[in-house]
């Protein structure tokens, strides 16, 4: 926190001229130092710290920076360093603050997660690495030591289960491999009666068969004796379709649709009586 005085200042000679000037006096309560407090680097890199706010500094560890009276030197320590800076407006007005670098031997993260897909998905693999502030994060997919991209996040969509590794590199850290397992999951099959034939006031037996353990729904729900199972009755008085929808543990799914004809009268073509006579008429 600061406070602005005005100071005027008249002066005036032996003739009794007179000439005034004002000056605005600033007062600091302490000084205002600023300092980016903790970074991260790589043992063997370096980086560059930061301080501001005031008009003198004076850095200590002399060993591992650059310049010890500006406001950015440049640090290069081999171990986790604290640096004290004293950032002062004058003699008697200062503040020291310290900023915390952390060096680290090695790349750490995550990447994945780890998934299942129904198969012919898509799925985009992450990577979430811990800060390192002196270098650039360097990315590459690999698929059976083949290089697939450099990009985060990686879209993939195998045919198979798959293990795919993340290759990460930054600055002078040890690189670290990533795998990330797709699992890939097959539909559930699923068949139908798709046409039904029934005369008005009929009820029409939907049918639907798939595998053990898979749960049905149906759309619409409107008119049926069950949504959620395999073998519904429906009391329709038009025509309309069903369409029933099959999902397997891991999520699944496969869709089917049943139409439903509503006939207002017999449909000859729906019956034939076979001609059971010889040309001997016996």
């Amino acid at each position: 926190d600061s406070t602005d005085i005005n100071i005027s200042l008249q002066v005036v000679d032996s003739l009794g001229c007179a000439d005034r000037d004002t000056v605005l006096v600033r007062v600091f309560a302490e000084a205002p130092l600023e300092v980016e407090d903790k970074l991260v680097i790589c043992k063997g890199d370096t980086i560059q710290l930061y301080s501001g706010g005031v008009h003198h500094y004076e850095w200590q560890n002399s060993g591992t920076l650059s310049n010890l009276n500006i406001n950015n030197p440049l640090a290069f320590p081999l171990l986790t360093t604290k640096y004290i800076v004293r950032g002062s407006v004058s003699p008697t007005c200062f503040k020291d603050k310290t900023v915390l670098v952390e060096v680290k031997n090695a790349v750490t993260g995550t990447a994945g997660p780890d998934t299942i897909i129904c198969k012919g998905n898509e799925v985009l693999l992450q990577a979430n690495m811990d800060t390192i502030d002196s270098g650039k994060f360097i990315y590459k997919w690999y698929q059976n030591n083949v290089f697939l991209d450099s990009i985060i996040p990686l879209k993939v969509s195998p045919d198979l289960n798959t293990t795919y590794i993340l290759n990460v590199k930054n600055g002078s850290c040890k690189e670290i491999n990533l795998p990330v397992f797709v699992e890939v999951k097959d539909y559930p099959n699923l068949s139908v009666v798709e046409s039904v034939k029934i005369l008005k006031g009929q009820q029409a037996n939907l049918k639907a068969y798939s595998d053990e353990g898979v749960s049905y729904s149906w759309n619409p729900t409107q008119n049926l004796s069950c949504t959620n199972c395999p073998f519904p009755i429906a009391n329709v008085a038009s025509s309309m379709v069903y369409t029933v929808t099959a999902t397997n543990a891991f999520g699944c799914s496969v869709s089917e649709d049943i139409q439903i004809n509503v006939l207002e009268t017999c449909d000859e073509n729906l019956i034939k009586i076979q001609n059971v006579f010889t040309p001997n008429q016996d």
